[in-house]
């Protein structure tokens, strides 16, 4: 059984949250409003101001179980969370760089 700190925002069961002040209390409040509910589209929305800061750079959503991952970048003058996110899957990935490294190409970087 986990303990729950009284002076931090309650945290839904089997949830990690890493936040701070006002924005800790939004995300906890999103988090339990979706909570069972949370796609990788619903979580873009959860991340959004005032959860995210004005200042965020990256954001990443990940799937564990199929190695799926959206990412987001913040622009000019756009928090990452208010721009487009691109899905990309890290098993295509390695798999891609395995199959285009060559043996030399690979001993190079030993």
């Amino acid at each position: 059984m986990k303990s729950q700190d009284p002076c931090l925002p309650p945290v839904p069961e089997d949830t990690v949250m890493f936040s701070a002040g006002s924005r800790a209390k939004a995300l906890s409040e999103r988090l339990h409003a979706q909570f069972g509910k949370i796609t990788p589209q619903v979580m873009m929305e959860i991340v959004k101001r005032p959860v995210a800061m004005r200042s965020n750079l990256h954001d990443a959503i990940f799937m564990p179980e199929t190695l799926d991952m959206w990412f987001a970048d913040a622009g000019k003058k756009t928090p990452a969370c208010d721009e487009p996110y691109t899905k990309v899957n890290l098993k295509t990935i390695l798999d891609t760089y395995a199959a285009t490294m060559s043996p030399a190409v690979a001993k190079q970087g030993e």
